[in-house]
């Protein structure tokens, strides 16, 4: 059996032969196969797996390689959450749901974070470099009320409040009060699952997905967990100046078209006023636009209306 340190070397020299590209695990699996660094067998692949969470904890550089294209990471507008105390994302257990969650999270400018079971390595490591310095990061977590659901959401806390100890990691949906308070259709938990004992000691027998909760509710439970973490007045000032950051250049632009409309307006009134006194200056000008000199500076618009006018004049002499 090929040492780790020789399967690690192995996994750079991938890397490097593919510049600018993120791998996944089992591509980078198959690579290794191939090269007959490692067999092709369910045990080798574990191994290789755990060869690259510690890799991956010790180089940042080879974690933003590992693509995980099977858990999405949807982000909202950040700018709704710039000046704020804490750096918020909604994590979604079931990417079913994530259509329905996002007209929330869009809204108030969090990211969503899809987990599909238990958040990888990439889900968590990526997390702690999206948050902002200074920030306190908090997770609002949506999964179903069994057994495995239970045991993400601890695993989910455990680590992210080892590397953020004032972390806030909470569970919004779905939990045993809501079976009661909502009359939600309970399914018996799976004896199967081996954390079972230990969740039926504590809640029983019986649990709910998170596809039972009425839509309408969820998303105001949603609403609800968002707003407790959320400065409003803060978030109230930032769509105020991103509306005058992105109005301000049409809102110059039109003031500045309304000047030069009425600049205009006056300037022809006064000139026109003086060519009336003054038939000469009107053959002048005339003589001025046949030979397209460029001593007379005057915008198309006002050229052709002054030409117009002078034309008039000239047909009444």
């Amino acid at each position: 059996m090929t040492p780790p340190s020789e399967v690690e070397v192995a996994v750079l020299d991938v890397f490097a032969e593919n510049l600018g590209l993120n791998l996944t695990v089992r591509q980078i699996y198959y690579q290794l196969v191939s090269r007959r660094v490692i067999a092709n067998t369910l045990s080798e692949y574990s191994r290789l797996d755990r060869i690259l969470v510690n890799l991956r904890k010790r180089r940042p550089d080879v974690n933003a390689r590992i693509a995980d294209r099977t858990r999405p990471l949807y982000v909202g507008e950040t700018s709704f959450l710039n000046d704020q105390e804490n750096y918020l994302e909604v994590w979604l257990e079931k990417d079913a749901l994530s259509s329905v969650v996002r007209q929330v999270t869009d809204i108030y400018g969090c990211a969503l974070q899809v987990t599909r079971g238990y958040a990888s390595l990439s889900i968590l490591l990526n997390f702690t470099e999206r948050v902002p310095r200074g920030c306190r990061p908090v997770i609002l977590y949506l999964g179903d009320f069994d057994p495995s659901g239970e045991d993400i959401f601890r695993n989910i806390k455990n680590v992210i409040n080892e590397r953020f100890p004032d972390a806030i990691i909470e569970k919004v949906a779905v939990g045993k009060r809501d079976i009661i308070r909502y009359h939600l259709a309970s399914i018996p938990v799976k004896r199967t699952d081996p954390r079972y004992e230990k969740f039926k000691e504590k809640y029983g027998r019986r649990g709910v997905e998170l596809d039972a909760l009425p839509p309408n509710i969820l998303l105001e439970k949603i609403r609800s967990a968002i707003l407790m973490h959320l400065d409003v007045g803060v978030r109230a000032k930032s769509i105020v100046d991103r509306f005058v950051q992105s109005s301000s250049d049409s809102l110059v632009d039109y003031a500045l078209q309304d000047l030069r409309t009425r600049l205009t307006q006056v300037a022809l009134s006064r000139l026109l006023d003086r060519l009336d006194r003054d038939k000469l200056a009107i053959r002048v000008m005339r003589e001025l636009e046949i030979q397209k000199k460029p001593e007379l500076d005057i915008p198309d618009t006002l050229r052709h209306t002054i030409l117009s006018e002078m034309s008039n004049m000239l047909m009444k002499e």
